[in-house]
Order: C-alpha cells, then sequence, then structure tokens
C-alpha cells in the first residue's frame, strides 16, 4: 500500500493553510445558506399570499391550486436559480485549493447539473408534500397561514440546497445518476398501465405503445449523460494516481472510456426504442447488452488496472462477476426471467460501480492528503 510522510516544514505550512480555508469557506456556506433561507422563504411567503389573494382557504392537495403543487413549484425554482450560483462559487474554491493542471473550466456544465438537481428537487418535494397529504387529508389552511407555513419550508429547502450544493464534490453526481436511474426505472413501472408488464423485460417500459414511454426514454439518456459528466470529474482522481505512478496512462484510458462507453450505452438503450424495425432493436439490445459487459470487463481486469485497493475490493469485483454470470444461467435454465436478470444487473453494476468510485478517492486521499476535490 502506498504511504505518504510529511518531512518538511513546508508541507505542514501547507496543510495548515488548508485547513484555515477549508474552515473558512464553511463558514461562507453557512451565511449564504441562511441569507437563502430568509430570502427564499420570504419572498415565498409574499409571493403565495399575492397568488392566492381572493382564496379563503387553500387546500393541502389535489388541484393545481393546492399547497403541495405551489410548494412543488417554488421548491424547483429555487434550486434552479440557486444551483448554478451556488455551484459556480464552489467550482471557483474548488479550483483555489488545487493545482493549476486540475482545475476545472465547469461551462456548460452547470447546465445539466443544475438540471439533475432540479429534478432531484422536484422527487424530493413531491414526496414530502405526499406524505403531509396522507397524513392530513382534507385538511385546508386559510390564505395567511398557508403562505407563511409554506413560506418556511421552502425557505428550508434553499438553505439545504445551498448546503448540499456547495460542499457537493463534482465527482459525488455518481450518486445523482444512480438515483435517476432507479427512479427511471421504478417510476416508469409504477405509472404503466400494464401491471404485468415485468413480464417482458424493462425495454417495454420504452416501447412505442407503452404508456411510460417518456419517462423511461428521456431518464435513461439523462442518466447517461450525468455517468459521461460524471467520467470527466472522475478523472482528476485517475490523473493524481497517474501522477503518483500507481496508475499507467494506458489504465488510466481503459477505465476513463469503459466508464464513458458504458454511459453513452445507457443513452442509447433509451434513444433507440425497442420495437421500431429490426435495426433498432440490435442496437437496442447491444446497448444493453454491452453496458453490462463494459462494466463486467472493468471488474474482472481491475486488480492489473490498480494493485493498491484493499484485497477484499477485488474479493467483492470477482464476486459480482460471479453473480452476473449466475444469473445469466439461471435465466437460460428459466429460473430468472428477463426482467429479473436485467434489475441484478442494474443493481449489481451500479453499486459496484459506486463502491470502486469510493476507493478510487479514498486511495487520492491517502497518497495526496493535501488535495481537496
Amino acid at each position: 500500500m502506498v504511504e505518504q510522510t510529511k518531512t518538511s516544514d513546508g508541507m505542514g505550512q501547507s496543510a495548515a493553510t488548508t485547513v484555515a480555508y477549508a474552515e473558512t469557506y464553511a463558514r461562507r456556506v453557512e451565511s449564504l445558506a441562511i441569507w437563502a433561507l430568509l430570502i427564499f422563504g420570504l419572498s415565498a411567503i409574499a409571493l403565495l399570499y399575492v397568488v392566492n389573494a381572493g382564496r379563503e382557504s387553500i387546500p393541502i392537495s389535489p388541484d393545481r391550486g393546492s399547497i403541495g403543487f405551489q410548494g412543488l413549484v417554488l421548491s424547483m425554482l429555487a434550486a434552479l436559480i440557486l444551483t448554478p450560483i451556488v455551484y459556480i462559487r464552489a467550482g471557483a474554491y474548488r479550483n483555489e485549493m488545487l493545482p493549476e493542471r486540475l482545475h476545472t473550466k465547469y461551462g456548460w456544465l452547470v447546465v445539466p447539473i443544475t438540471l439533475a438537481v432540479t429534478l432531484l428537487v422536484g422527487l424530493v418535494s413531491a414526496g414530502t408534500f405526499e406524505i403531509f397529504t396522507r397524513s392530513f387529508e382534507g385538511v385546508e389552511l386559510s390564505r395567511l397561514s398557508a403562505a407563511l407555513r409554506l413560506g418556511a419550508l421552502i425557505g428550508t429547502f434553499s438553505y439545504l440546497i445551498v448546503s448540499w450544493i456547495a460542499r457537493m464534490r463534482g465527482s459525488n453526481l455518481i450518486y445523482i445518476a444512480i438515483f435517476y436511474l432507479f427512479a427511471t426505472l421504478l417510476v416508469a413501472g409504477a405509472t404503466n398501465e400494464n401491471a404485468a408488464w415485468y413480464e417482458g423485460s424493462f425495454s417495454y417500459l420504452g416501447m412505442t405503445e407503452s404508456s411510460s414511454t417518456m419517462i423511461f426514454n428521456l431518464g435513461l439518456p439523462f442518466t447517461g449523460l450525468l455517468i459521461v459528466i460524471w467520467s470527466l470529474f472522475f478523472t482528476d482522481y485517475l490523473d493524481v494516481l497517474l501522477a503518483e505512478g500507481i496508475l499507467t496512462e494506458r489504465s488510466r484510458n481503459i477505465i476513463r472510456w469503459a466508464i464513458i462507453l458504458a454511459g453513452i450505452l445507457l443513452s442509447m438503450v433509451g434513444i433507440v426504442r425497442f420495437g421500431i424495425g429490426l435495426i433498432g432493436n440490435i442496437i437496442h439490445d447491444l446497448s444493453a447488452t454491452g453496458m453490462g459487459v463494459m462494466l463486467g470487463v472493468l471488474m474482472l481486469f481491475i486488480p492489473r488496472f490498480i494493485k493498491e485497493f484493499p484485497r477484499e475490493f477485488y474479493i467483492y469485483s470477482y464476486t459480482v462477476v460471479a453473480m452476473l454470470v449466475l444469473a445469466v444461467i439461471l435465466f437460460i435454465m428459466g429460473v430468472y426471467s428477463l426482467t429479473g436478470i436485467e434489475l441484478s444487473a442494474f443493481s449489481m453494476s451500479a453499486f459496484w460501480l459506486i463502491i470502486f468510485y469510493r476507493n478510487v478517492v479514498q486511495l487520492v486521499e491517502q497518497v495526496r492528503p493535501d488535495l481537496k476535490f
């Protein structure tokens, strides 16, 4: 295992400076988050009071004038405004703390990241208001009461958004991407008119005659795009391992392109619908299969690419490959359905990718503790 010791006073001073800067940044983030709470909370109160003029009472749900719907719109609007501002400021801080060769020009990346966070906030808000709806069924609030309570909730959401985005590593997009992957699959399945859709495969959810076509065929390409964007940040960690001699340039390129291609192939599963023709079906099936094969090969050869991981990680990687092969065998024997093997492959591959990322981060923090991504 590679270790690094600090032998010079300069390194010690640099580490102390980094810690002091991080503490200062934490205070700045907290200040910004509180301002967001006050500004968006009070603005929401005023806006809701004006918008609901002439209404004596407002139901929690279910119409579009309800508290739940207005809260959903305002929380997503707060995320849409706050995310790019905070993300760019956090990116500037990140660049200040890193060597120039690791600086990132964010540019267009802020657009899909903002969209991802906004949709995530929308899902969380919808779930929150759904709980309130079920807990207080039939309850209606006065105009002033609704404005005050909903404004306080929007302020809280704003505080949490700023606190999260300001501290979020760009490489943490993998968690959002995996969330969207399963949200797409499960929401598409839950909203499909055919209760027995799973007797076919997940591809049925995106077919022309399916009622969940839009969810499936927009969700998967967007998830694939997030994985490709995440790979750009993840490459920064691989570059550190390359500079430290832990990773060869060839291994770095193989890992990077395997992840990028997996993201592209996942997008193709949604872009090219199954059932639109023979060529389309072939592309769709090859994309789905290729994505799994790409990650499976990466699992098999990761011990050759990076030798400094804990032994347990290699055992886990081989175990996942064995379980995936077993799932295929059980499918051939008729024990597993096609949907079952797809769900197993999605779950095991996604979780392996997260654990792989976490082990890379831990290794980088071990060999270069002075770098704060």
